[in-house]
């Protein structure tokens, strides 16, 4: 066997040998192994219980094979030179060329066979620590192992001395091996073979640790891309490969970045890359173990002192290469993050989170106790205080591969978050056995009860808790940490979504902890708070694609289920949701009000909101962190059962009625109101706070109006005095600020789509109030209080201040009207008409010597058509009482609606009077105005109404019409000769109009006009002049028109009946038909036969 192992290695070894003959004899030589070591169902071969000489010469053959099979692989996996280039010095440097063994196939052969000697040595011959050769009387055991657990690679191989060999030959032949996988197995452009060399050296890992650990930068570099301290940490990223291969590249500032193996192409080559750099991390001795693994070694030398044993851990510990967490830091942590953050394979995620998990037992964790507390809170303050401070953070390795797993707990893979749970439950058990047993509150051996043979937790419930009292203890640094990612300018999208997500899985497992709060756990409400709110605001803002803010509000929800949590972010949005700037001593004096004597951790920092924008992503978290007092949520279904997800839960403690009063003075704010009307994003985002604060607060508190809301114990002792809500009849201070950020919604554009939401709003705060039924009562009980919120008290004609179009008082003004109904207007209309009168009189422009308005601009006039608009939608609602209408109708006529209908001109002027003789027809059409009303204002109306007549716009000479007749009929009798004098030519006028609609109008206005006015006004020209005009359009072509004029001159005969006659007759002979002359007089002939019958 040995001859026909050398002669195949010195034909694999020879160059001059052709290439089929070489593949051929590395396939015989590996056939040979299998048949040799493999059994026939190809596992390997056991060990034989009692060695036996044959079993000694075939692990001799083994080590012998072994050693040649090194120096095989290093020549024929060296690279050739392409030619020299001169480097400094002098010294000439070759250039690297192809491999010394072309064929690709047979350099993958030598790799299997290397790897099937590694796995021959380890099953067959015990060799390394993984297994060890049941002693037998009177034969020496050939492998030893120290027990250890599977984190100690303190481990010793000892071999007996009946198989010699020379432990200096082995390292030197492995470390062969180790230089030939780093320079030329793992960097070939052959897929598979740098899969089989990933295989070797977890093989190696295994076997020859201290070797390894020897070579650790060196095979590290291909497989993580080199020392990274100085890359650049962010990368943008692009998607590549297809159906299995999924994975996304990056670009880095190292040169062997982009070729390295965590970012090959192949799931599966970077599910290996993984493993194999995990593997060369396990070759370290454990930071935690080495001082006792040392002491082990040295008396294992002192008992096999006679025994001539190897001890190959020992003689070579840390002679290269520096520590564990160097080697992590440096080289390993930032290819694992960023597999965390861009790799799209589930199996590889999974693979890095057993890999972080197995690596964080060996790993130093860092240690606090309460005197170090308050200086690690300060410096923590200090370092999150600003943006570019908190970059200057610099996280433990322990602490990075904690937050790898969190993000892990938030995987959109199952089978990933049940692995990384896991290893966080394994990894949280280990801490409190090891470091923080005085701390926990869970006993040390119960939670070793919990924990089975393979690491897995028994009790869902205990996993978690266990966790969550190790994240609790880390939480400053984790969060700072993460914080740190989120806030950087480098970091990519994928990245910022993994650091949001893992921040909400760290909140919500600090809920789940059951360590009470200390000077350190108590952090992240009173320090780091400010942070988490800023950045998660930046974060949304910056978000264009809106990927991200689904996990901000996610975060921000986790807030709300922990009281001193969700009060400190509401304490931080509040003042910059309101506009307000607060000092540290009021800083301080929020926090003893509030209960917290430790004033030192009460730093609250007032957000600078200035825009639309910057609101309205606040105001998202504000929402969020409300929703989360409620709202049942899970973290992708790990802490919470599926079946209770949809169980309704009772509001934290931390929104009670006083809290939910002081987020309503914040939403009904002047400061945030004024913006809603220009932002749809402001708008939206105030509508779901609404609504989250409607749906989620268990009552709304009543806080009467009399309350002085500043003084935090009246607010209290108002609370009990209103505590029952059903007998309490006061006006609800919170309902006052609901309603006007309700009414403003309702005030915003059609465009923005919020309108239905807005109502399904108001309707559901009315259902919340006990002594209304619905929102029309509701909004009737608060009338007064939103009208003083929204206008000033009535104006005098002195006062400048009034609205623009865009003002938010406007739109909010029209909508608390259009929304209140016809009755609660009608209630409060002595409040609501010095608006009108205000917005709508004369001195409203600009005004000349004569005291008339010289002019208006165009924004002047679009106010007025506005507000004339809604004065006529309030004056033709039917449910408005009319007789609440009456004291104030004279007064809208003469200071609304008669300066508006004058003539100006231009396009919006004249579309300003027909509004404005709209809103005079519905005033007089539904009842609005009373004889008395009329007579007042008759004497200005009448002769604007007249003008009018003239218009260039037919709909409003046939709204004047219309207005005139119901004027004649509400004033019988009380117009005089003169008023008859000037309204008879335009009136007869109106008859020979281009719009039917107009003539129409007109013959109704007059006939009113006949009926109303004595007979002994129209004597002489007035009823000879309309007589002669009615008979001539008696020949109309339009028939029904000729009806109309029938009735109007039927009229007519009233006034002087052989007058009539007369001019009929004679008129009888020039129309086309006589039958409309005919039926006039024969009406003529009925009524003047009335008369004689009455002796009239």
């Amino acid at each position: 066997a040995r001859s026909l192992a050398c002669v195949l290695l010195n034909i694999l070894e020879d160059d001059d040998t052709p290439e089929i003959c070489r593949e051929k004899s590395a396939i015989i030589l590996r056939e040979c192994l299998q048949r040799a070591f493999v059994t026939n169902d190809r596992t390997p071969q056991q060990p034989p219980p009692t060695p036996s000489k044959d079993f000694y010469s075939h692990c001799l053959f083994l080590v012998r094979l072994y050693l040649d099979f090194c120096i095989l692989f290093h020549s024929r996996f060296s690279f050739r030179s392409n030619g020299g280039a001169t480097a400094k010095g002098g010294m000439l440097v070759g250039r690297r060329g192809p491999p010394v063994e072309t064929s690709e196939e047979i350099r993958i052969l030598i790799a299997s066979i290397a790897s099937d000697i590694l796995s021959f040595l380890q099953e067959r011959c015990c060799f390394g620590p993984t297994t060890a050769l049941p002693r037998t009387e009177g034969v020496a055991a050939n492998v030893e192992r120290s027990e250890t657990s599977h984190n100690n690679d303190c481990g010793e191989v000892h071999l007996s001395s009946n198989i010699p060999y020379d432990e200096k030959e082995v390292i030197t032949s492995t470390s062969l091996l180790c230089q030939s996988l780093a320079k030329g197995g793992l960097t070939d452009p052959y897929p598979d073979l740098r899969r089989k060399c990933c295989t070797i050296i977890i093989q190696l890992s295994t076997m020859f640790p201290t070797v390894v650990r020897m070579h650790a930068e060196m095979i590290l570099r291909p497989i993580v891309g080199g020392d990274t301290t100085d890359q650049v940490a962010g990368a943008e990223s692009s998607s590549v490969g297809g159906g299995g291969n999924e994975m996304v590249a990056f670009s880095s500032s190292s040169p062997s970045g982009a070729s390295c193996l965590l970012l090959h192409r192949h799931a599966k080559t970077r599910q290996l890359a993984v493993e194999a750099s995990s593997a060369i991390l396990s070759s370290f001795p454990s930071s935690n173990n080495t001082a006792s693994c040392a002491n082990e070694n040295n008396e294992q030398k002192n008992t096999d002192e006679g025994k001539n044993t190897v001890l190959m851990e020992s003689r070579y510990e840390g002679s290269k290469g520096g520590t564990m967490e160097d080697i992590l830091e440096t080289h390993v942590l930032l290819g694992w993050e960023k597999i965390s953050s861009f790799d799209r394979s589930a199996s590889v995620r999974t693979a890095l989170m057993i890999a972080v998990g197995k690596t964080a037992h060996c790993v130093e964790w860092d240690k606090f106790d309460d005197a170090s507390s308050s200086e690690e809170v300060s410096s923590i303050t200090q370092t999150v205080g600003e943006k570019e401070q908190l970059s200057k953070f610099q996280a433990s390795p322990s602490l990075r591969l904690l937050i790898l797993l969190l993000g892990g707990v938030v995987d959109e893979t199952e089978s990933v978050r049940d692995t990384s749970f896991n290893e966080l439950s394994k990894m949280a058990k280990y801490w409190i056995a090891g470091y923080a047993i005085d701390t926990a509150t869970v006993d040390a051996s119960e939670i070793r009860n919990d924990v089975k043979s393979d690491g897995t937790c028994q009790k869902e419930e205990s996993s978690v808790v266990i966790a969550a009292d190790m994240v609790k203890f880390y939480a400053p640094d984790i969060v700072t940490s993460l914080l740190n990612e989120m806030a950087g300018n480098w970091a990519t999208l994928q990245r910022k979504m993994k650091a949001i997500q893992s921040l909400e899985v760290t909140i919500r497992l600090m809920n789940r902890s059951s360590q009470p709060n200390n000077n350190r756990s108590n952090c992240l409400s009173s320090v780091l708070m400010t942070s988490i709110i800023l950045t998660l605001c930046d974060c949304a803002r910056h978000d264009e694609e809106n990927r991200v803010s689904h996990g901000v509000s996610s975060c921000a929800r986790a807030l709300g289920e922990e009281n001193n949590m969700a009060t400190s972010a509401i304490n931080i949005l509040l003042p910059g949701l309101s506009g307000e700037t607060c000092t540290m001593k009021n800083k301080i004096n929020l926090a003893h009000d509030q209960g917290n004597d430790d004033c030192t951790g009460a730093v609250y920092s007032s957000l600078l909101l200035s825009s639309p924008e910057h609101l309205s992503y606040a105001m998202v978290l504000l929402e969020s962190v409300i929703r989360g007092s409620s709202e049942l949520s899970n973290c992708n279904g790990l802490f919470v059962a599926e079946e209770s997800q949809s169980v309704p839960r009772k509001p934290k403690e931390w929104l009670d009625s006083i809290m939910v009063f002081r987020i309503s003075a914040v939403l009904g704010s002047k400061f945030i109101l004024d913006m809603v009307a220009s932002s749809e994003l402001l708008s939206w985002s105030l509508v779901d706070t609404c609504r989250a604060l409607v749906n989620f607060s268990e009552s709304i508190c009543f806080v009467g109006t009399n309350v002085d809301t500043t003084n935090t114990q009246k607010l209290e002792s108002a609370k009990h005095r209103y505590s029952d809500s059903k007998k309490c009849k006061q006006k609800c201070k919170t309902v006052v600020n609901m309603l006007s950020c309700i009414v403003q919604l309702l005030g915003c554009k059609e465009s923005y789509g919020i309108k239905t939401v807005t109502e399904e709003i108001l309707e559901r705060l009315a259902g919340k109030i006990p002594s209304v039924t619905n929102k029309h009562e509701m909004l009737e009980l608060y009338f007064e209080d939103l009208m003083g919120q929204i206008v000033c008290k009535a104006p005098s004609h002195n006062d400048a201040s009034v609205w623009d179009l865009d003002d938010p008082s406007l739109s909010a003004f029209d909508a608390l009207l259009r929304y209140s109904g016809g009755k609660a207007v009608g209630e409060h209309f002595d409040i609501v008409t010095p608006t009108f009168e205000k917005h709508l009189s004369s001195y409203f422009g600009k005004n000349g010597d004569d005291g008339t308005d010289s002019g208006m601009d165009p924004t002047t006039y679009s106010v007025r058509i506005s507000i004339m608009a809604l004065l006529e939608t309030v004056v033709s609602d039917k449910s408005l009482p009319r007789h609440l209408l009456h004291p104030f109708t004279a007064k809208l006529i003469e200071s609304s609606i008669i300066p508006n209908m004058q003539w100006r001109a231009g396009g919006m002027a004249s579309a300003l009077r027909k509004l404005s003789a709209a809103t005079l027809f519905s005033l007089l059409r539904f009842d609005g105005a009373t004889a008395d009303c009329l007579f007042q204002t008759a004497p200005r109306l009448v002769p604007v109404l007249t003008s009018n007549l003239e218009d260039d716009d037919g709909s409003t000479r046939e709204l004047v019409c219309s207005s005139l007749a119901i004027i004649f009929d509400l004033l019988h009798g009380v117009l005089g000769e003169e008023a008859v004098t000037r309204l008879y030519p335009s009136l007869v006028k109106c008859l020979d109009d281009s719009c039917d609609i107009v003539r129409y109008a007109a013959c109704r206005a007059l006939k009113s006009f006949l009926k109303s006015v004595p007979a002994s006004h129209f004597c002489g020209t007035p009823v000879d002049y309309i007589v002669d005009q009615l008979l001539v359009h008696l020949d109309d072509p339009d028939t029904r028109f000729q009806d109309t004029i029938l009735d109007v001159i039927t009229v007519a005969l009233d006034i002087d009946l052989d007058l009539v006659v007369k001019k009929c007759t004679a008129a009888r002979s020039s129309h086309r038909s006589t039958h409309f002359c005919d039926m006039l007089l024969q009406r003529a002939d009925e009524k003047a036969a009335l008369k004689k019958a009455i002796g009239f």
